[in-house]
């Protein structure tokens, strides 16, 4: 079991890391920890969170701090890998506490969890999920382990990586579980206590800060009252599933299990509390699910331990580490890697320019390959005739949207194609706007 585990470990470290270093960084959560965590490093300030020359204060510091220390001990503020190394070792770590804290389930509660898409898409990625569900796991191992000091530095990473969530799932899951395993009062006060002083000092810091506090409200609001991510009620009843797959399929391996498994208390509670969480939560979104899966795939891992045809299921769990790994190479083809590698090669290009007009895509792509804060409009002709003498415009934007087709001069070091305009002006001393031919 033992042996089985680092195998599992060292399987995930592996495919983590290639992930992290092959796939471009294109989400927009993602691409905000990284250029904040930048401008942290470069203002020397961890508590002055800034993204694209505004306050950024709609998350809590954790996520922003640990790309940040890479950032600074490296010294290289745009490497991707970089940022991420901390959130891959926060994955990896999650992955080895569940497992401990499962039993002798915990073998197959680490390949469920680790084959499924929703590690594959976020486990490698500079985001706050991660480090979110790593508080949580480590909460309630201290509920399993007995330890409050363990529970409470769970839930006080969970509640600085994400916010109040990492609080709420933890604590009124233990009190149903008291119901059934009660634990002593030591327990709680170690547990509740430093967890709450951690979540009232940010909480305090917010209040006395009046960028902050405005922006903890609007987040507030876009979350419970007004959200762009509204779903139907049902959304995490398919959302859910579809992260869990290819794991979920072990399922059809285990029909008769599927329907007598004595499952263990923490996990079904855990997970109910959260599902009705997020169930009444008004904002919903497929990345949520993730904090489902932990307990998820506890759940599965006990149902699955009760096979008694070890074989077939030795070759099933075989072919998802197999699957696991078979899906690193399409990290190097995320969607717009490309464009990522146009602004990367275009960045010395433009390293003097007193201004960068950028159109297409999403501003903080351009932020961040460029490193440095951009002026973003959804117009080419717009952006041309702002500019001053020798500022730079770079487009990335589809041809439907592209407004500049009058402009005679080739885009230098891409041509364009049927999906993508790629180009780069620079307006000269005289006003005019001047190219060079450069195709890769």
């Amino acid at each position: 079991m033992m042996r089985s585990s680092r195998g599992i470990l060292f399987l995930a470290a592996v495919f983590l890391v290639t992930a992290a270093a092959l796939r471009p960084p294109v989400r927009q959560q993602e691409l905000r920890v990284l250029i904040t965590a930048r401008n942290m490093v470069e203002n020397r300030d961890p508590l002055h969170l800034e993204f694209q020359n505004r306050p950024r204060y709609r998350k809590p510091p954790f996520p922003y701090w640990a790309a940040a220390i890479p950032f600074g001990l490296t010294g290289l503020h745009q490497s991707v890998m970089a940022g991420r190394l901390f959130f891959v070792a926060g994955t990896v770590l999650m992955l080895h506490v569940l497992m401990r804290n499962t039993g002798e389930n915990g073998l197959w509660a680490g390949i469920c969890l680790l084959s499924t898409y929703g590690i594959w898409r976020f486990g490698s990625l500079a985001e706050t999920d991660m480090l979110n569900i790593l508080g949580i796991v480590l909460a309630f191992a201290g509920w399993e382990k007995r330890s409050g000091w363990l529970s409470a530095t769970g839930m006080s990473v969970a509640f600085l990586s994400k916010g109040p969530a990492g609080l709420v799932i933890p604590l009124i899951s233990f009190l149903v579980l008291q119901t059934k395993q009660s634990l002593n009062l030591r327990y709680w006060l170690t547990a509740v206590i430093p967890s709450l002083l951690c979540a009232g000092a940010w909480t305090g810091f917010l209040y006395l800060n009046p960028e902050a506090r405005v922006a903890l409200a609007n987040e507030l609001h876009d979350t419970f009252i007004n959200t762009a991510h509204e779903n139907p009620a049902a959304y995490y009843l398919y959302t859910l599933p579809l992260m869990m797959l290819p794991a979920l399929l072990l399922c059809l391996a285990a029909p008769k299990q599927l329907r007598r498994a004595t499952l263990s208390t923490t996990p079904v509670v855990w997970f109910a509390i959260t599902f009705v969480l997020l169930t009444l939560t008004v904002s919903k979104q497929n990345h949520y699910a993730l904090m489902l899966m932990p307990p998820a795939a506890w759940i599965l891992g006990d149902i699955l331990s009760k096979i008694q045809t070890q074989r077939s299921l030795k070759i099933l769990g075989l072919l998802l580490m197999l699957a696991t790994l078979a899906e690193i190479p399409r990290n190097r083809f995320e969607a717009d890697a490309i464009s990522a590698r146009f602004l990367k090669n275009a960045r010395p290009k433009v390293a003097d320019a007193p201004m960068l007009h950028v159109v297409g895509v999403n501003s903080a792509r351009f932020d961040f390959h460029l490193g440095r804060h951009v002026e973003n409009t959804d117009s080419a002709t717009h952006a041309l005739n702002r500019a001053a003498p020798g500022d730079a415009i770079l487009v990335v934007q589809r041809p439907e949207h592209f407004d500049a087709w009058e402009h005679p001069n080739p885009p230098l070091m891409e041509h364009d194609d049927d999906q993508w305009i790629r180009r780069m002006y620079r307006a000269s001393s005289t006003s005019t706007l001047e190219f060079t031919s450069e195709h890769h």
